[in-house]
């Protein structure tokens, strides 16, 4: 009992601390003068925990069951099964992916992080533990760095803090992401390595906040609901001056989606709370269009020359993914090589525009062939219909606004925070929730 209390402890805290970007770094390549970002091998501070999650996991289940039980612990009944295969063919065919790939100890290093992100998975899937503490771990460290992202954003400079892995950064510097609007004005980082980063992991903060906002409580706890709101509204504001798009656009996509599903399915939730919420975020929404309308516009026509630059990168990276997938249709180029076979095919390269395709799914196929985006679809095909049929409307809701920023970043497939972010909401999603999911 004591072993599964810690364990399940060290798992609120690894969510609180899914932001964290302190690492050690065992590899760091520099190809033509500049750090070659994409090759880097390196391990995450909370990576630690992970390992320590899992240890801790194994032991309670051998306790429990012994080591003839210890594997049909994890065998899970009915329609689960579609969920839990295609996370271990991934498994198995991304682990193949090694022997043709190029740079064997980036695949290696790239297949370690899915192995461990998927194992957490299983755990989240069959473990008992509060995920209420899950979704408060989530909205603290989401209203933790929506503050840090109003603040950079207002000062308009980002210090260094090498014990939590912040790179420093300035609006005229070269390389920064910035809103060119009469000058340049420096996006929101949070404490990630990218706006759009910290946008993603504000988007899954948003939904768990709300979560918890709307679900029914004891009287005594709409004393909180104040409170719920001020959260709600600062994560939202994170988002806002992270101006990352894809964030916007599957905020307001899955937002809508969600009073959709609720209504048209009779769910039990109180309608006064989604009206004040909705007044609420549409009230701050209108505010900030007011003083920041230049901002937004200039994002939204994407006419300025950085904006031209970035849509040039995007249908380049995309016009190369094309080639790398026409080389090697059904197997790929082998898990995490895209930008190592880039470089084989392009020596002279500029290092900062090496970068992955921006495509989740263009990228899986690149490095995995047909038959891993194959597995990768149907693992989350099988996610959204269970998700759906337990009426978990809300997180089936986070799950698409993920998969819509699938489409336009790499983060959720080539960053550790963003792996973890996409297997632990798609987890949450087809877990037995008796709340916002049942019908009236």
């Amino acid at each position: 009992m004591k072993l599964q209390l810690l364990r399940n402890w060290l798992l609120y805290l690894l969510v609180f601390l899914l932001p964290l970007q302190t690492v050690y770094i065992l590899r760091e390549p520099f190809r033509n003068g500049a750090k070659w970002q994409s090759g880097t091998i390196m391990i995450y501070a909370t990576e630690v925990l992970l390992w320590l999650i899992l240890l801790l996991s194994g032991i309670i289940l051998f306790k429990k069951n012994g080591w003839r039980r210890l594997i049909g612990k994890f065998k899970i009944k009915e329609r689960n099964f579609l969920i839990i295969l295609p996370v271990w063919l991934l498994i198995f065919w991304s682990g193949l992916s090694i022997f043709w790939s190029i740079d064997r100890p980036l695949a290696f290093y790239s297949w370690f992080k899915l192995l461990e992100i998927s194992a957490l998975f299983l755990i989240i899937l069959t473990a008992d533990f509060d995920r209420f503490k899950v979704y408060w771990a989530l909205v603290l460290a989401g209203a933790i760095e929506g503050v840090l992202a109003i603040s950079q954003f207002v000062s308009q400079t980002i210090s260094a803090n090498k014990l939590l892995g912040i790179a420093g950064h300035l609006p005229a510097e070269i390389g920064a992401s910035v809103v060119e609007n009469h000058g340049f004005w420096l996006r929101a980082y949070g404490s990630f390595a990218h706006p759009n980063i910290l946008a993603g992991f504000l988007v899954v903060a948003f939904f768990a906040a709300l979560f918890l906002y709307l679900k029914e409580e004891p009287i005594i706890d709409r004393f909180l609901a104040p409170l719920k709101i001020g959260l709600i509204l600062i994560i939202t504001g994170g988002i806002f001056f992270s101006f990352s798009r894809s964030a916007w656009l599957a905020l307001v996509l899955a937002y809508g989606c969600l009073f959709l599903l609720l209504f048209l399915k009779r769910a039990n939730v109180d309608w006064r709370l989604a009206g004040k919420i909705t007044v609420a975020l549409a009230l701050l929404a209108a505010i900030i269009f007011i003083i920041y309308q230049p901002f937004i516009l200039s994002r939204l026509a994407a006419k300025t020359t950085l904006e031209d630059i970035s849509l040039n990168r995007r249908e380049r990276l995309i016009e190369q993914s094309y080639q790398l997938i026409s080389a090697r249709p059904l197997s790929g180029i082998g898990l995490g090589n895209y930008t190592a076979v880039i470089w084989e095919k392009f020596p002279n390269f500029k290092t900062n525009e090496n970068q992955p395709v921006h495509n989740v799914y263009l990228l899986i196929m690149s490095e995995l062939g047909l038959i891993g985006l194959v597995i990768f679809l149907g693992w989350q095909a099988a996610v959204l219909w269970l998700a759906f049929g337990r009426k978990n409307y809300l997180f089936l809701s986070l799950a698409l606004a993920l998969i819509i920023i699938s489409f336009f970043d790499h983060y959720l497939w080539t960053q550790y925070a963003g792996l973890l972010m996409i297997y632990l909401i798609f987890a949450l999603a087809v877990k037995d929730d008796k709340i916002l999911n049942n019908e009236r």
